[in-house]
């Protein structure tokens, strides 16, 4: 009974030791795959992982168990575990320790990890004698080879892959090993998928201003071109299973009203073909290679341009798939000439309007009408008439026939005003009237800020 005693105390005691050991280091450089590359291979695909080492920072003894953890589902079905896990003693001579690990069998943990379990079932001598002096051994210093992996690429495609060593004393609950090193860690990442095509960024946006002094045919200072510049990395060269470059597509849409404007309107620095789409309002820069920058120029001096706001996206297509590089605002167009809002007219069959643009100064301009209504809906007047120097035009009868044209006739508006003169020489009057007593003035907004 005494000795019996002493037996558990003394494996208490080894066990309270064993607890407190610093296990060992994973040495592992993680391989980055494309995501875009992973998605084109077949369902069965499979990739190799990288080499993978484990440098001990415990001494083993007879019967240890190893435990060899990888990520849920990333073993490919073929896969085979080696019946031992080599294992390399430190190169100092002197403390060198062999160990021989033979496999024991596999299972499964709750996260659904896959474990081998290893053994060690052959150790070298505890002592070396050199140059007549007796030292112990260890198996500290030395280091595991993992065995070469075949992971599924779906499963690499969609999580990160680990692989972790633990150990156990042979009762396999007391664990050898609770940390690492400083800076180290027992798990090691294999795989990295990531995103090859980075989204699109901006440089330059558009940013002229049209001068109606030119008929808004050009831009102030008589320029005549306004440039765009965008950038997206692409990461391709430098992963693994990437997508090849000769295979991919680049193409850059910028959303605007270009009508009038050909093809040639449009170049690129790099490459790039456009084509316009008015019914669209959109011009399309296809490259027909992987192109990661450009700048792409609008030249225009014949075609009457409108104020704007312009957006931009981008897209890369590679083998049958496309892949967003998102979108982005891409400047505006601003009109030196008088750009006014009438935020409020009512119309319907006992409502009056009253819109007059008076040009005080000597150059006359074509009168540019749009509309929204309640619902959202926008009305494109086009030009209804034309303000001509030092007189006053009337615009009521002009801007209703327009707008029954378009299909409306009853309901409230918010109409602009275009004037291709200098806006200090415009000021548009509104007003309406309900029956024949009932007169509501217009505060058009250049009366804001106004006291």
């Amino acid at each position: 009974m005494k000795q019996l005693f002493k037996t558990t105390l003394l494996a208490a005691t080894i066990a309270a030791t064993s607890t407190a050991a610093v296990a060992g280091d994973m040495n592992v450089t993680t391989n980055k795959y494309s995501s875009q590359g992973l998605s084109l291979l077949a369902s069965t695909a499979t990739v190799t992982a990288p080499v993978a080492t484990y440098t001990v920072l415990a001494g083993y003894a007879l019967d240890d168990l190893i435990s060899v953890r990888v990520t849920k589902g990333a073993l490919a079905s073929t896969y085979s575990w080696p019946t031992t896990l080599p294992f390399t003693p430190n190169s100092t001579a002197s403390t060198t320790r062999s160990m021989t690990v033979e496999f024991l069998s596999t299972e499964t943990n709750t996260a659904g990890d896959t474990i081998a379990k290893y053994r060690v079932t052959g150790l070298g001598p505890n002592t070396v004698t050199i140059a007549g002096t007796t030292t112990s051994t260890t198996t500290r210093g030395g280091h595991f080879t993992l065995p070469a992996f075949t992971l599924n690429a779906s499963v690499v495609a969609a999580t990160d892959v680990e692989v972790e060593i633990s150990s156990e004393l042979s009762n396999g609950v007391t664990k050898i090993d609770t940390n690492s090193s400083v800076g180290k860690s027992r798990v090691g990442k294999f795989t990295d998928a990531v995103d090859q095509f980075g989204d699109m960024t901006l440089s330059t946006v558009f940013n002229a201003v049209i001068d109606v002094a030119e008929s808004r045919k050009k831009f102030s200072n008589k320029e005549t071109s306004d440039t765009l510049t965008w950038a997206a990395t692409d990461l391709g060269s430098t992963l693994n299973n990437a997508i090849a470059t000769s295979a991919a597509t680049t193409s850059v849409t910028i959303n605007g009203d270009f009508e009038g404007m050909a093809n040639t309107a449009f170049t690129s620095a790099n490459g790039g073909v456009a084509a316009y789409d008015n019914t669209a309002k959109k011009v399309v820069v296809t490259y027909p290679t992987t192109v990661t920058n450009d700048t792409i120029t609008v030249t225009n001096s014949t075609v009457v341009m409108k104020a704007q706001t312009f957006t931009v996206e981008a897209a890369r297509n590679y083998s049958t798939k496309v892949e967003a590089l998102g979108s982005a605002s891409a400047g505006e167009w601003k009109l030196n000439g008088a750009v006014v809002n009438i935020p409020y007219m009512p119309y319907g069959p006992s409502v009056s309007q009253i819109m007059y643009v008076s040009n005080a100064g000597a150059q006359a301009g074509d009168i540019l009408v749009t509309a929204f209504d309640e619902a959202g809906v926008m009305y494109d007047l086009g030009v209804v008439a034309q303000a001509k120097g030092k007189t006053v035009t009337k615009l009521t009868s002009l801007i209703k026939t327009a707008l029954k044209g378009k299909g409306f006739t009853d309901g409230k508006l918010s109409i602009t005003v275009t004037v291709n003169a200098p806006s200090a020489d415009v000021t548009v009057y509104a007003s309406y009237a309900v029956g024949s007593a009932d007169r509501g003035f217009v505060n058009t907004d250049q009366y804001k800020g106004m006291k």
